[in-house]
């Protein structure tokens, strides 16, 4: 068996955001800690979590997991406490002080197939806060199903209601946000969910510090870390009409 020694936190966090895709999921261990990456239904949405952790040898392991029955353990994990996994091919041990946990492996032929990462080449990049970000979506989310980022002689966003072609949502970013920006003078603006990104919203905290990047007509990407966690998502856009 690959033992890994993690924080219960840094676990809850990833059980959290990967739950928001797909609740079986296939797991990587190597060296660095664990990798997950999987993609929801509609192959709009793909998110890659990193934990970096101990881990007792260097076997690289793929395992397919319920995240269910993980997150049904950690409910009684107190969040500072470090727990080991002991990771075998047919069951993974989660051991915190005396008590020790057992879940079974699922068959990685029956998980869903997760495309690979994507190299996203931003036109406009912004770095903004947990709260800001999760303000910002909450926002447009409670007015359409769509949101419109724009940015031309400044960044907005605006969730339009196309039937009446009418603006109920409108934001302008401040320049401090905007981190870069390879236009050209042309316009940059791209749709994406508001469904989508309200999922993308919820596990994160106000303290952390989002990285949103996005072009026109293209997938956005938006990642942040927190302590020993890295997640990272590419969104697709909605495609005009």
């Amino acid at each position: 068996m690959t033992g890994i020694w993690v924080e219960a936190s840094e676990l809850k966090h990833a059980v959290s955001v990967l739950r928001k895709v797909d609740d079986e999921v296939v797991i990587q261990i190597d060296a660095y800690g664990l990798l997950s990456r999987c993609v929801d239904a509609g192959h709009a949405l793909l998110v890659q979590v990193r934990i970096s952790s101990r881990t007792e040898d260097t076997e690289h392991k793929r395992i397919g997991i319920d995240l269910d029955k993980v997150e049904s353990i950690l409910r009684r994990v107190e969040d500072t406490r470090y727990m080991q996994a002991q990771v075998g091919n047919a069951e993974v041990r989660f051991i915190h002080g005396i008590h020790a946990h057992s879940i079974q492996t699922r068959k990685l032929a029956l998980l869903r197939k997760v495309p690979n990462w994507q190299n996203i080449e931003p036109e406009v990049t912004l770095k903004l806060s947990g709260k800001e970000f999760k303000g910002i979506i909450g926002n447009a989310k409670d007015m359409g199903d769509e949101l419109a980022i724009r940015s031309y002689r400044g960044t907005t966003i605006q969730v339009l209601d196309l039937a009446n072609r009418q603006e109920t949502y409108h934001c302008d970013i401040p320049d401090r946000w905007v981190t870069s920006s390879d236009q050209e003078g042309d316009e940059v603006w791209s749709r994406y969910s508001t469904a989508y990104l309200q999922d993308i919203a919820e596990p994160m905290i106000e303290e952390d510090i989002v990285t949103w990047s996005f072009g026109t007509a293209r997938p956005c990407e938006i990642s942040y870390v927190r302590k020993g966690v890295q997640v990272a998502y590419i969104l697709a856009p909605r495609i005009a009409d």
